[in-house]
């Protein structure tokens, strides 16, 4: 249908992946429009394990192509091919586990999909992406298919085929291609009523059995059906002619294909090379034929149970489709606590000796209480096994809780989080709870009045200071961070309000002034008041008609109504302020009811009005009509600070951008097909919110990247309806107004500095002085201060940006990770830079030098060594020491003589025996002082700045804080909804940062244990995060992000 071409786009300066649609002479209809179809649904499905599409390009009423991201890496197929022909480095890399964790994200993309009405319909190997950094990504979905008519983005579709196909002939039984014709999808991994030509019989549990077929792929690494022909493939599919896993591999043979596709010539097969004992686990060869199962009432009836059932197995459960016994249970109860197993076997040994010596001397005397011992020795060990299961089994409920909230955490359900976090006991409440719990209602303040909040602006000159009325006209300025209130004061109505939004108001752009209009005017009572903003006092008022929204003049003395007079006609009136005077009427808006929304443009000379119509163009000189754009169907609509893009949200919930000069759409996606209430650009343009009410009264509060439109971020703990919306310019805070009114920080650092490229970034002795990208080099040492950073150094090649610094601030290595670019060693002397080579450094992945400089620790390529070198003259010092490393990750100093660092033992990581240590050497030796053993796999370690202290991290999104003397950990908690991938310490406090790739960056105060900020910006999960000498910047790069410098 297609092809995937690697394009660059110069809005962005960044490489994407393009695919093209082959508009040839036989190109049918039916064809482009599932092109056009694959588009559209993967600009519904936002998940972290589906690709996400950029944009698409039209010419003359046809697609051309749309861009997306470009992920690099191997597809699953490729490395299943590996691994059957048994490449050493990919058998070490992808385990049974770690297979296992791609197929459950796989498995939650396809459910995400699923609670979105949309079906793939060609699941294989093919079509999973793994990337270089872990990223599991489902590509291909151009057969998708929606289940809910009314969820399609647009009217024309490709037809359904009513039979199938087999015109196009497969020559081997290795094709795994998509068919085209009538029959759609990949014969090995379709389901039988896809294989049939049953379309209309597809539903969720037809792509559950293609993921039961990429799981008997898994395990196999061999696709469940076989043969020479699109018809055979066909007719084993339609009559589930499939091998059990179990029976591959139980003779060894020569690895010769199968000639029957049978038992026998599944036996034969060589044993599976990836598997740990070369056998297939029956639990999960259950697990994938329950999921092939032939009738689909019988399969797994939606992805997550299929998910559930391999955590289970993960967890050393037993699967629901083994049918275990009562024996088998207890085998995984032992062998899920091998401890108190052991203990209780050495009881059992010690009571059956016991015994015995008192059979031997008092055999006829004392039988009687022999059998009373014994019975209780049975009685106390059953005893035991069962407080073991009860507390296996509570343990097993609560993890299951936590799952649950991670779910609806993904989702925004913070009603549903707190529902499941509910269900965990109290005792087993740790740190990931307790993290889930906070993140569950993610508001910083709840505002409350007394009675409902009608409306809200921020103070223009005040920090974290808005100003709210409620529904019975009183005026309140607070500050949300603090909760202080500044000022209280009515608006002087006589009677109560008694329709929604009964007042709107605005505030002056020096702050000085507060206009309040009323819905609700009677002819004893004025329309329009201004209030003095410190006191409260009114100024002056007028009467006018009901106010649906107000708008102060860049010069603060005129002020813009939108209004509907008694007869329901919709107007927009400017007025004089100094003297109440009407100076223009615009009445020719388009619609009815009361959502009309006013953007003032850039300059403050013309006035953007929003009616359901579409949107016009006032000048604020009298009224007349600038430029007017017909927009269907529309709710809400805000103008980019800058001016540039018109943004609206429907009914739908689709948001689309505008170029208000052409109308031509800029950007467009869809959030939850509810009608959008609020839009709202960040200060500076590059976050969008939208706010939408849902079924179930929850607020749906989402923030978008405003160029791409890629979800950033829920934020949580909002519901019922919404009166009003703002966000603060000053310092980012959003109040959402309505029966409950709350706030949210939207975490947007001030990035003071952006770079154009991949980079590293590091601060060298001084605030103004570091290394950052100049445009062309990744690396290159600037000092910063003004308009245009003067460049001291840079590298003679443009990837150099692999930084580390002595913490003398003398010395700093510079590097890539290509194999024979050579390391750079930096002396800083004054003003003056000089650099050198240092000899014989091996192609390496990472370098840290020793606070003095004169060492530096090197990690070589694909982690297979470290080793410290003499940085004048590269003689490496003797070998580390200390147990059968296989694999070294990150490593830091903790002193010129002393290094720790993170190793695998034993085994590679990952497998059977491996073990996570942290390890601590003295490089003059080689010898390790001492060592811990880790629960999990840690990938980052950062010594603190006075070396007291280590910090380390990984996938399992926690931090561990470590006693760098003993290795004792001293604390522990959840830091992100990601894997963490970036650690910094404050230089003079004892704060740390974070990086996630849920692309936050965090500030922890370690003597408290609470998280203290949380910035936004990057749009890359960080690899490295930096601080300044004094503490007050903070450098973050991201790849393919370019790195940026918050003040």
């Amino acid at each position: 249908m297609g092809c995937i071409l690697e394009a660059e786009d110069r809005k962005l300066a960044r490489t994407v992946a393009a695919k093209a649609v082959m508009l040839d002479s036989d190109m049918d209809e039916a064809t482009k429009q599932r092109f056009i179809r694959e588009a559209e649904v993967l600009a519904q499905l936002a998940h972290p394990n589906i690709v996400p599409i950029h944009d698409i390009v039209w010419e003359g009423g046809v697609p051309l192509f749309y861009t997306m991201k470009l992920v690099k890496g191997r597809t699953l197929q490729a490395i299943l091919k590996d691994l059957r022909h048994q490449n050493s480095g990919v058998l070490r890399e992808y385990t049974l586990d770690r297979l296992l964790a791609i197929f459950r994200k796989v498995c939650d993309a396809i459910a995400f999909a699923h609670s979105k009405g949309v079906l793939h319909r060609d699941l294989k190997p093919e079509n999973i992406m793994v990337g270089e950094f872990g990223e599991v990504l489902v590509m291909d979905w151009g057969l998708a298919k929606m289940l809910d008519d009314e969820c399609r983005m647009t009217n024309a579709r490709a037809p359904e085929p009513a039979a199938p196909d087999s015109s196009s002939g497969i020559r081997d039984s290795s094709f795994s291609g998509t068919l085209s014709g009538a029959l759609l999808g990949t014969p090995q991994y379709m389901s039988p009523e896809q294989a049939a030509g049953e379309t209309n019989l597809l539903d969720e549990r037809s792509d559950v059995y293609s993921l039961g077929a990429i799981l008997y792929a898994i395990l196999t690494l061999r696709p469940p059906v076989a043969g020479k022909s699109v018809e055979e493939l066909l007719e084993k599919v339609k009559t589930g002619s499939i091998t059990p896993p179990t029976s591959y591999g139980t003779t060894k043979s020569e690895a010769v294909a199968p000639k029957k596709n049978g038992v026998a010539e599944a036996k034969k097969l060589q044993p599976p090379p990836h598997l740990p004992s070369g056998r297939v686990p029956p639990a999960l060869s259950a697990v994938a034929m329950k999921a092939l199962t032939l009738d689909k009432t019988k399969r797994y009836q939606d992805v997550a149970a299929l998910s559930a059932e391999i955590e289970r197995y993960q967890s050393g459960f037993a699967t629901t489709a083994e049918h275990a016994g009562t024996l088998k249970q207890l085998g995984l109860l032992m062998l899920r606590h091998k401890a108190v197993t052991a203990l209780l076997g050495v009881m059992v040994l010690l009571s059956i000796g016991f015994v015995a010596r008192l059979v031997a001397s008092e055999k006829r005397a004392i039988a009687g209480e022999q059998s009373a011992v014994a019975e209780a020795a049975r009685a106390s060990q059953a005893e035991a096994v069962a407080i073991q299961e009860k507390q296996a089994t509570v343990s097993a409920l609560a993890r299951s809780a936590l799952s649950l909230a991670e779910a609806a955490l993904r989702e925004g359900n913070g009603s549903m989080m707190q529902a499941a976090l509910g269900d965990v006991p109290e005792d087993l409440r740790d740190s990931t709870w307790h993290y889930l719990r906070g993140q569950s209602d993610s508001s910083i303040a709840r505002i409350d009045t007394g009675t409902d909040i009608d409306d809200v602006v921020a103070h223009p000159k005040l920090p974290s200071v808005f100003v709210v009325v409620d529904h019975d006209g009183i005026v309140t300025l607070l500050n949300v961070r603090t909760g202080k209130r500044l000022l209280e004061f009515s608006t002087g109505s006589e009677f109560p309000a008694i329709r929604f939004k009964a007042y709107r108001i605005a505030i002056s752009p020096d702050g000085e002034r507060i206009a309040v209009g009323r819905w609700q005017v009677r002819s004893d009572h004025v329309g329009i008041t201004i209030h003095d903003a410190r006191n409260g006092k009114p100024l002056r008022q007028w009467d006018a008609a009901r106010t649906v929204a107000l708008a102060f003049g860049p010069d603060g003395k005129s002020l813009a109504q939108a209004a509907v007079d008694s007869e329901g006609a919709r107007t927009i009136k400017f007025w004089d302020v100094e003297s109440g005077r009407l100076q223009w009427t615009y009445a020719e808006l388009v619609g009815e009811g009361r959502n009309l929304t006013m953007n003032l443009a850039p300059g403050g000379q013309q006035l953007w009005v929003q009616s359901r119509g579409g949107a016009v163009l006032l000048s604020l000189n009298d009224g007349s009509v600038v430029r007017s754009v017909r927009l269907l169907n529309t709710w809400a609509l805000v103008l980019r600070p800058d001016g540039q893009v018109l943004v609206t949200g429907d009914a739908r919930g689709a948001v689309k951008g505008y170029d208000p000069t052409d109308q031509h759409i800029v950007f467009e996606f869809r959030t939850d097909n509810r009608p959008i209430e609020h839009i709202l650009f960040t200060a500076n343009g590059s976050r969008l919110v939208t706010i939408a009410k849902l079924d179930d009264g929850r607020q749906a509060l989402r923030i978008w990247d405003a160029t791409t439109g890629a979800p950033v971020q829920s934020l949580l703990g909002g519901s019922g309806d919404v009166t009003g919306a703002c966000l603060h310019p000053l310092t980012g805070e959003l109040v959402v107004t309505g029966p409950e009114t709350r706030a949210w920080s939207l975490g947007m650092a001030r990035w003071v500095l952006r770079g154009v490229r991949e980079a590293g970034v590091a601060f060298w002795g001084e605030d103004d002085l570091g290394f950052f990208p100049d445009g062309r080099k990744a690396a290159t040492l600037q000092r910063l201060g003004s308009a245009t950073p003067n460049s001291l150094w840079s590298a003679s090649l443009a990837d150099y940006f692999s930084i580390s610094l002595s913490a003398d601030g003398r010395f700093a290595t510079v590097g890539t990770k290509r194999r024979n670019d050579p390391l750079l060693l930096l002396h800083k002397d004054g003003m003056n830079v000089k650099a050198s080579e240092i000899p014989d450094v091996p192609w390496r992945e990472s370098h840290r030098l020793c606070p003095t400089g004169k060492r530096v620790a090197i990690v070589w390529h694909n982690f297979e060594k470290a080793e410290v070198k003499d940085t004048a003259t590269g003689v490496s010092l003797p070998r580390l020491n200390g147990g059968n490393f296989i694999r070294f990750g990150d490593v830091g100093w903790l002193n010129d003589e002393r290094l720790a660092g993170l190793v695998t033992a034993h085994a590679p990581r990952g497998e059977k025996g491996s073990e996570e240590q942290i390890v601590v050497w003295d490089i003059t030796t080689g010898e390790a002082l001492y060592r811990k053993t880790n629960p999990g796999q840690m990938d980052l370690l950062a010594v603190s700045p006075d070396a007291r202290r280590i910090a380390e991290a990984g996938a399992d999104k926690k931090v561990r804080i470590r006693d760098a003397a003993t290795l004792e950990v001293l604390n522990e908690f959840r830091a992100h909804d990601g894997p963490i991938t970036a650690l910094a310490w404050h230089p003079k406090k004892p704060i740390l940062a974070t990086g996630s790739t849920d692309l936050t960056i965090r500030l922890w105060n370690l003597d408290t244990g609470k998280r203290i900020d949380e910035l936004r910006g990057p749009l890359a999960a960080p690899h490295t995060l930096a601080f300044a000498p004094s503490g007050q910047r903070l450098g973050c790069a991201s790849p393919p992000a370019p790195p940026a410098l918050r003040a």
